[in-house]
């Protein structure tokens, strides 16, 4: 199950599965099973592309998470978030892929799964 099936050739942009949105589910509601987690597939890890191969070398996430929106007021200087997320592997024992990308195909040339987060 993922939150983002594709991404948008017009606009850019991804093309979202509405069931998962927390706008789509009632507050208190829980959504199990939507992938990537919040944070994303590439969160700050460093890339890096090499001309010799062509291919960048892109460490990723490969988490999915619960997502159980709910109300909450803001009050400053307080942390804000109105979600309770529960965050596992998509997979026993693949917590995160070290791949490597091949821009002009649009496609993973190869990939190795990792136990943690890369």
């Amino acid at each position: 199950m993922a939150l983002i099936s594709s991404v948008s050739l017009k606009t850019g942009l991804p093309d979202r599965v509405m069931k998962y949105l927390p706008e789509a589910n009632c507050t208190d509601s829980n959504s199990p099973g939507i992938c990537p987690v919040a944070h994303g597939v590439k969160d700050q890890q460093p890339a890096a592309y090499s001309p010799k191969t062509g291919l960048f070398y892109v460490p990723t996430n490969d988490i999915c998470m619960d997502l159980e929106p709910f109300e909450v007021e803001y009050v400053a200087g307080q942390p804000y978030f109105g979600a309770v997320v529960s965050m596992s592997p998509s997979e026993p024992n693949n917590i995160g892929d070290f791949i490597a990308w091949d821009a002009r195909e649009g496609k993973i040339v190869w990939c190795n799964k990792e136990l943690f987060s890369v």
